[in-house]
């Protein structure tokens, strides 16, 4: 029913042939559990915290990609706490990557988790829990794929905050410094106002009817059946009651900002500057950004289209659409829960994806995941 903007984004699927991911000259960018004691690490860099890098040349995964999670997962739904406390009780590597954030941020993250703490409701908290989450459920998948370690994605993806969680995997940002830009772009984001609302199977039309009537922005295109919107409280709520009217049910997202849009101006440029203090390196995995959609090689770049992304549209299916080009179409999604996956089987179903969010998904073998005829790497 819903073509927003899709007849612009599927084209690109057909119109240019995707191409192979060219071995990738690198150390390993991959994250693997830290092993010593706890009270022995130092947090100066990335590697003092997570071992991450490997010496030598590695051949990617060409048709594999990571996706993580942003900000749509409820951390105080009860179903959520359960798959925690069961990956956090039965995993010394996931307990770790906790431990090394409260040390990093003195928070302790899992306790607000199993407490079911109302901070989580605070972007101060709710955005580095998420990050750290998307972060666990990773290692704690190597540790059971160890070939994993071995070969990196050919590209890496993130939807909203969860694009952070992909620069610190690629090594864009070290792990202490992603953390806290975690927490600072929450701390900063609050600062601003607004909600966003989720609306399904919403006709052109009434799209650019709504935004006029009621001054909200297109914050997110997450797929040809679901777009979001940002806008003031009142106007948010005045424009769900319209939509009733017209037997359209909106959803309103658990954030208390209107994030993707012309109210996040003031934050973001508090934002950019506050990320002047942070070192942007080159990935050592190519990124691709849901913002601008494309491959991004390039730190400076990637820091740019990252603090841009406060007050521009997400282009979920143009983002999936940039890797298909690439050659991907294995994807595992890291997060809180399955959220991107089932974007990803509506967007496209000649994709592969999983979710890895919980005990019983890490019993997913990736060998009988990953199925690449063309590659030469056994797995």
């Amino acid at each position: 029913m819903v073509h927003i903007f899709y007849r612009k984004i599927i084209p690109i699927y057909y119109k240019l042939n995707c191409v192979d991911i060219c071995r990738i000259r690198t150390r390993n960018s991959l994250i693997v559990p830290y092993t010593s004691n706890d009270n022995d690490i130092e947090y100066n860099t990335m590697k003092e915290g997570l071992k991450i890098f490997f010496e030598g040349e590695l051949k990617p995964y060409p048709k594999l990609g990571f996706l993580f999670t942003g900000q749509g997962p409820n951390l105080l739904h009860r179903k959520f706490r359960s798959n925690f406390e069961q990956l956090y009780s039965n995993s010394e590597s996931y307990r770790r990557i906790f431990t090394m954030a409260k040390k990093v941020l003195n928070s302790d993250f899992a306790e607000l988790i199993l407490n079911q703490d109302k901070k989580l409701l605070d972007p101060e908290y709710a955005q580095p829990a998420l990050v750290l989450i998307s972060i666990a459920n990773l290692t704690e998948y190597f540790s059971k794929n160890p070939e994993l370690m071995k070969h990196p994605p050919a590209l890496l993806t993130g939807h909203s905050l969860g694009e952070l969680t992909a620069l610190i995997v690629a090594g864009v940002v070290s792990f202490e410094d992603g953390l806290r830009i975690a927490q600072i772009r929450g701390e900063i984001m609050k600062t601003g106002s607004g909600r966003m609302m989720a609306v399904p199977n919403l006709s052109e039309d009434i799209l650019r009817e709504v935004q006029e009537l009621f001054k909200l922005d297109l914050a997110v295109i997450n797929g040809p059946d679901q777009v979001v919107l940002s806008g003031r409280g009142p106007d948010i709520e005045a424009a769900i009651k319209f939509l009733f009217k017209k037997g359209i049910i909106p959803t309103i997202l658990p954030i208390t900002i209107a994030a993707h849009s012309k109210i996040m101006e003031e934050p973001q440029k508090k934002f950019a500057q506050a990320l002047e203090s942070f070192k942007f390196n080159d990935p050592k995995i190519p990124i691709v950004s849901v913002f601008e959609p494309q491959l991004r090689n390039n730190g400076k770049e990637i820091k740019n289209v990252f603090i841009q992304q406060l007050t521009h549209l997400l282009n979920f299916p143009e983002m999936i659409a940039r890797a298909k080009i690439e050659g991907v179409d294995h994807f595992i999604e890291f997060g809180a829960a399955s959220i991107l996956s089932k974007l990803v089987e509506n967007l496209d179903q000649s994709l592969n994806i999983i979710s890895i969010h919980n005990a019983s998904a890490m019993e997913r073998r990736f060998e009988d995941f990953y199925k690449d005829s063309s590659s030469s790497i056994s797995i």
